[in-house]
């Protein structure tokens, strides 16, 4: 990123504590997200936020998932992002606002397997009874052991 794009950013955490009067700790995070998202644009070789597209936010999503963030703080990532491009709107600084064309259920966690329990109570199946199938097992090797004995 070039040292424009740095300086909007930073006018932006200004923007958020001064005149938003947003928590430090939503500073900390935000500040902690867009500088994740910076890194990966410098590797992507995107130059400014003008020429950040959506296919670069959706591989920054990418990004984040393979590293193991969890989708809710992806999500935080994402909403960073889309408010700092709102700021660039409003101050003239981009003319496009390429995360809104990331949808959020890019970012939500993945659906449980078929075979878990949750799955199967969300599709009306009862539950398999565990403590009666492992109860039931533990009786049949009794008997088993007391026959051949």
């Amino acid at each position: 990123m070039h040292e424009r794009a740095r300086q909007l950013l930073e006018e932006f955490f200004r923007h958020l504590g001064d005149e938003r009067r947003l928590s430090p700790h939503t500073l900390v995070h935000y500040r902690r997200d867009l500088d994740r998202c910076v890194a990966y644009c410098d590797g992507a070789g995107v130059a400014g936020w003008d020429k950040l597209a959506t296919a670069e936010v959706r591989g920054w999503v990418a990004a984040l998932h393979r590293h193991g963030l969890s989708g809710k703080s992806i999500q935080r990532a994402l909403s960073a992002l889309r408010t700092f491009y709102r700021y660039l709107l409003r101050e003239q600084a981009a003319s496009l606002n390429p995360p809104a064309g990331v949808p959020a259920r890019l970012c939500s966690p993945r659906p449980a397997s078929s075979s878990s329990p949750r799955a199967r109570a969300s599709r009306g199946v009862a539950p398999e009874p565990k403590a009666a199938t492992s109860m039931f097992s533990r009786t049949e090797s009794v008997v088993m052991r007391l026959k051949n004995w």
